[in-house]
């Protein structure tokens, strides 16, 4: 089958990372992948190194130009199905797809407004949470599926030690790191984190990973603090693990959220974590057990948390423990991408037979 994945994104982040696992996935299973991506995109260059068709003129809004060369696209290349992310993605290319008579499936990472997906023939959500708030909006519940993100957790288990990874960031061996890895926008809440680790001792190091519009407040905001070397800013990283292997605990303190593809990754590698009890990350995490939520935006539960985790070496290895398995039980990589590729695949037949409704729903409503 030849799928049209079409893409928004001006970075990389977890919902592009996703993408081209999926992407590889589903090359690997004798499928053909072909990309659109905003022009001079950092995807458009990732998707070229490795081996992808990839056209890099995507415009967002209500461009119809886009739509249109969307559609001749489809067209032209046979496509069998499109497969859109974020936004104008979502509308342009559902939009695109009825015109080139072929469906149209849009994955939706966290909340989004039913402009954005409404045209989809079917809409995925990548957690509970997010179906639930689709339906709030007035979309059908029998078209949506819900396909958790998954983590090759093996590939957690090939870490560099905790001293070489240090190292690397220039972070004192002895010290309580911290990690946050995400991107720089508010949205992400790292200037709730910042305070948080100003009232804990010395000791305590933040490591940030992530670039962004957010870097210069945050700085800002880390001199204001007294913060002065404890705050550590490391850029985009394309493997997080080094940053993992470096870290006592890892925080998401993010205002908004679907499913957090790094909390998964946190706890594929040990590593205990708090993030905010918001969107689907109660999914992931069951509070004392798997780790600590808090509510957002509110910085004394967090410090809590924190403080708790900094004094108990034993709830920190109880953490861990329990957080690996339950990756492994629930979000196994392999596993979730195949059944992502089944419904794909299940989607073009149930298009090509009279463009009938899937049967059941994996939206628990």
């Amino acid at each position: 089958m030849t799928i049209l994945e079409v893409a928004a994104s001006s970075r990389i982040g977890g919902v592009e990372t996703y993408l081209l696992r999926l992407a590889a996935h589903l090359r690997s299973e004798n499928h053909r992948v072909i990309f659109v991506t905003r022009a001079g995109a950092p995807l458009a260059r990732e998707t070229r190194q490795l081996g992808f068709e990839t056209y890099d003129w995507f415009r967002g809004g209500k461009n119809p130009l886009t739509v249109l060369k969307l559609a001749r696209l489809m067209r032209a290349e046979r496509v069998d199905l499109v497969h859109t992310h974020i936004f104008s993605a979502n509308s342009l290319g559902a939009l695109a797809a009825k015109i080139a008579n072929v469906p149209s499936v849009a994955r939706v990472p966290a909340t989004e407004g039913p402009e954005h997906y409404n045209r989809s023939t079917y809409v995925t959500a990548v957690s509970q949470s997010v179906a639930r708030n689709l339906v709030e909006q007035g979309f059908p519940a029998r078209k949506i599926r819900v396909f958790y993100n998954g983590v090759d957790w093996k590939h957690f288990d090939r870490l560099p030690t905790k001293n070489e990874a240090r190292n690397q960031f220039g972070l004192p061996a002895d010290a309580f790191v911290v990690l946050c890895a995400a991107s720089l926008t508010p949205r992400k809440g790292q200037k709730f984190l910042l305070e948080a680790i100003s009232h804990l001792p010395a000791d305590v190091h933040l490591l940030l990973c992530g670039e962004g519009g957010e870097e210069a407040a945050l700085r800002e905001t880390a001199a204001k603090l007294n913060l002065g070397n404890r705050v550590h800013f490391a850029g985009f990283l394309s493997d997080v693990r080094p940053a993992l292997a470096a870290s006592d605990v890892f925080v998401l303190p993010s205002l908004h959220e679907g499913l957090p593809n790094v909390v998964l990754e946190a706890l594929a590698a040990r590593v205990p974590a708090i993030a905010t009890d918001i969107a689907g990350t109660p999914e992931i995490i069951e509070s004392g057990k798997t780790g600590f939520l808090v509510p957002p935006g509110e910085v004394a539960p967090l410090l809590s948390a924190l403080e708790r985790l900094r004094s108990d070496a034993a709830l920190r290895a109880r953490f861990a423990q329990s957080g690996r398995e339950l990756v492994e039980s629930r979000f196994d990589g392999a596993r979730c991408l195949d059944e992502v590729e089944t419904f794909l695949m299940d989607a073009i037949a149930a298009w090509r037979s009279n463009k009938s409704l899937l049967p059941d729903s994996h939206f628990e409503g």
